[in-house]
C-alpha cells in the first residue's frame, strides 16, 4: 500500500511512533538547498550514497515511542554583489588627433539585470557587442548600460576620445562601478612618435636604455682621462650617444680600435719576426674595416630605423606598452608615457652622423700615422750572392794588360 500527501508549510514538524505501534518505520527527510534543517530527539543514520539524488537525505529509523522535532528556515540572503569581473582589457590607441578605447571584461552574473559602465568625459561610442554579437545601444551622457544574464559572458566597448598624443600623454580612465581581478592595460604608440619615459599600474614596462647610456658615459668620462688617444672627453661623450644603439660588443670592437692603434705605434720596432709583424698588421686592417662597418651601421639605424630603447617587460615594445594589475578598484587605473615626434630623433641622429664624419677622417689619419708607423710590410730578404775571381782569370787580365801596353809602345 502506498500513498502520496501533502503538508501545510510549517517552521516546526514533528514526527513521533507510538508506544503500542506494531509498525517499523523509515524517516526519510530530503530538503532542496533554498532550506536549512535542524532536528532534535532522535540522531540521524549515516548518510547512504543510494539515498536521495546527492546522497545527502537525512535518515531515521525510530524506536516505538520516539519522536523528532524537526526546524525549518528559509536562510535570509546577506548583502553581496551578484556580479564577478573575471579581466577587464582596456586598449588604448593614441592618434595625431584622437585616441581610441576599446574595452573588453569577462564577468560572470548569478542574476540577469542591467549592469552600468562610465566612460570617459566627451567619448563617442562607436561599438557595443555582448557574447560577439553586436548591440544597438546608446549611451546616456557617461553613463552606458548593458543588459547581462545570469552565467558567463564577453563585452566588449569601443569610444573615441578627441585628444591626440602629445609630448606628455596620460591615458583616460573608465569606471567599472566596482573592483575587479587581473586588470590589463595596453598603450599602443604611433610608429612616428619616440618613446622616452612610461608608467603604469602594477607589472609592466621598463626602459633599460637609460641605464644602458649612464654607463657608456661613466665609461666615455673615464676613457677621457686616457692619455694617447686621439679622442677627447666631449668627443668621447658625442661618440658613446650614438652607439647606444648598437650592441654592447660592437661598442666595446669600437673602443678597442683606438687602443690597438696605440699599442701599435709604440711597438713600431719591437717586433723583430717578420710573420708576427704582418700578421699584426693584418689584424688592425681587419679590425679598421670592423670599426668602419659597425659606425655605419649606427648611422643607418639611426636615420632610417627605429630608435632602439630596450623596452622589455610583460611582452612590451617600443610601440605596444603593456601592464598588468591583479587587482584593480573601480576607476581603472591610468597609465603616462613621455615622447617626442620621430623627426627630433631622426635630426639629432643627422648632426651625429655629419660629426662622426668629421671627426673620422681625423682619426682616420691619426691610426695611418700609427699603422704606417716603421714600415707597412716586412719582405722577405734576399741574399746577395758576391763574384769569386779564379787565378786563371786573373793571370789571362794581366797578359791581355800587357798586351796592350807592347802595341801602345
Amino acid at each position: 500500500m502506498e500513498w502520496r500527501s501533502n503538508l501545510p508549510q510549517t517552521a516546526q514538524l514533528k514526527l513521533s511512533l507510538d508506544q503500542q505501534s506494531n509498525w517499523v518505520e523509515t524517516w526519510v527527510v530530503a530538503a532542496s538547498g533554498i532550506w536549512h534543517l535542524s532536528t532534535t530527539g532522535l540522531p540521524p543514520l549515516a548518510n547512504d550514497a543510494n539515498n536521495g539524488e546527492n546522497g545527502a537525505d537525512l535518515v531515521f529509523r525510530p524506536w516505538p515511542g520516539e519522536s523528532l522535532a524537526i526546524s525549518i528556515e528559509r536562510p535570509q540572503a546577506i548583502p553581496g554583489q551578484t556580479l564577478t569581473i573575471d579581466e577587464s582589457r582596456l586598449i588604448v590607441s593614441p592618434g595625431s588627433r584622437a585616441t581610441d578605447y576599446q574595452l573588453k571584461l569577462h564577468l560572470r552574473s548569478s542574476r540577469g539585470g542591467d549592469y552600468t559602465l562610465t566612460l570617459p568625459e566627451g567619448a563617442a561610442l562607436q561599438l557595443v557587442s555582448i557574447n560577439h554579437q553586436v548591440r544597438p545601444l546608446r549611451a546616456n551622457g557617461r553613463q552606458l548600460v548593458l543588459p547581462v544574464v545570469p552565467g558567463v559572458q564577453d563585452i566588449e566597448v569601443q569610444w573615441r576620445l578627441d585628444q591626440g598624443v602629445s609630448t606628455s600623454y596620460t591615458t583616460d580612465t573608465v569606471n567599472l562601478q566596482q573592483a575587479s581581478v587581473n586588470n590589463n592595460l595596453q598603450l599602443k604608440l604611433p610608429r612616428d612618435r619616440w618613446l622616452l619615459l612610461a608608467s603604469g599600474p602594477g607589472m609592466g614596462s621598463a626602459i633599460l636604455f637609460w641605464g644602458k647610456l649612464i654607463v657608456l658615459l661613466l665609461v666615455a668620462v673615464a676613457l677621457g682621462r686616457y692619455a694617447g688617444l686621439p679622442v677627447t672627453t666631449r668627443q668621447w661623450l658625442l661618440l658613446t650617444l650614438g652607439l647606444t644603439q648598437v650592441a654592447w660588443w660592437s661598442a666595446a670592437l669600437v673602443v678597442a680600435w683606438f687602443f690597438a692603434f696605440v699599442q701599435r705605434a709604440k711597438t713600431a720596432d719591437g717586433l723583430t719576426a717578420r710573420w708576427q709583424f704582418n700578421l699584426r698588421q693584418l689584424g688592425l686592417a681587419v679590425l679598421t674595416l670592423v670599426m668602419l662597418c659597425i659606425l655605419l651601421e649606427a648611422v643607418q639605424s639611426g636615420l632610417l630605423g627605429q630608435p632602439d630603447m630596450q623596452v622589455v617587460g610583460n611582452g612590451s615594445s617600443a610601440n605596444n606598452l603593456v601592464w598588468y594589475l591583479d587587482r584593480a578598484t573601480a576607476d581603472l587605473q591610468t597609465a603616462w608615457v613621455l615622447s617626442l615626434p620621430m623627426l627630433v630623433y631622426r635630426g639629432l641622429m643627422l648632426l651625429w652622423a655629419l660629426w662622426l664624419a668629421w671627426s673620422l677622417l681625423a682619426w682616420l689619419k691619426w691610426g695611418w700615422t700609427a699603422f704606417a708607423s716603421g714600415s707597412l710590410w716586412k719582405q722577405k730578404q734576399r741574399v746577395l750572392e758576391a763574384e769569386v775571381v779564379t787565378p786563371e782569370v786573373a793571370v789571362n787580365t794581366e797578359l791581355a794588360a800587357g798586351n796592350a801596353t807592347d802595341n801602345q809602345k
